[in-house]
């Protein structure tokens, strides 16, 4: 299924697709123990030797209480998730490489508003940007009326080109959408990509 990289227009700014952040602020409760090489307030000292030296310690909880050995035995049951994940990860980030050829990577170049011109240069760039990436780009630009009181906004629209175009998920779509018939001396375009 195609995903959304976000867009934006000429009035409304710009938004994102796969963006979403949250902050949690203050709590009711101690999240973690803590244990410094200096006093804080509520710490209890503690004394360790390391070479016949003592060496004292500052903690907010009683460390000499035993684990539990569930809390082991958890970490055991977890800790084939973590190095899966954690390999998952390593492997998609340490080798990045292009996409391989095995789809329709025609670049496509689609003025159905008349508003690109020569598009020899734009074309070139979107020849540069595959070679880089193995990514086929595409750009498609529309009328205002082939979308608006169809559609709830450009991205379901955006989604309806896609999925019509492309049997894959190894293409980006660029939208790009101006008002009917506009020329640059109509004053505001209200535009959206």
């Amino acid at each position: 299924m195609p995903h959304s990289s976000g867009g934006g227009s000429h009035s409304g700014g710009s938004h994102s697709g796969s963006h979403h952040s949250s902050h949690s602020h203050g709590g009711s409760g101690r999240s973690s123990r803590h244990v410094r090489s200096t006093y804080f307030p509520d710490a209890r000292r503690y004394v360790y030797y390391d070479h016949h030296r003592p060496v004292y310690v500052y903690a907010d909880y009683d460390i000499t209480e035993k684990r539990s050995p569930l809390r082991f035995l958890m970490l055991l049951f977890y800790l084939p998730f973590i190095l899966f994940t954690f390999s998952m990860f390593a492997e998609a980030y340490h080798h990045p490489h292009k996409l391989p050829q095995n789809y329709d990577y025609k670049i496509v170049v689609e003025d159905k508003a008349n508003v690109l011109g020569n598009t020899a240069e734009l074309r070139n760039s979107l020849v540069a940007f595959y070679n880089r990436t193995g990514i086929s780009p595409a750009v498609i630009t529309v009328e205002n009326s082939d979308w608006q009181g169809n559609y709830s906004d450009l991205e379901n629209y955006a989604y309806d080109l896609y999925v019509n175009h492309f049997a894959d998920e190894s293409h980006w779509l660029i939208v790009y959408s101006t008002p009917d018939g506009y020329s640059s001396s109509d004053g505001f375009e209200d535009w959206y990509w």
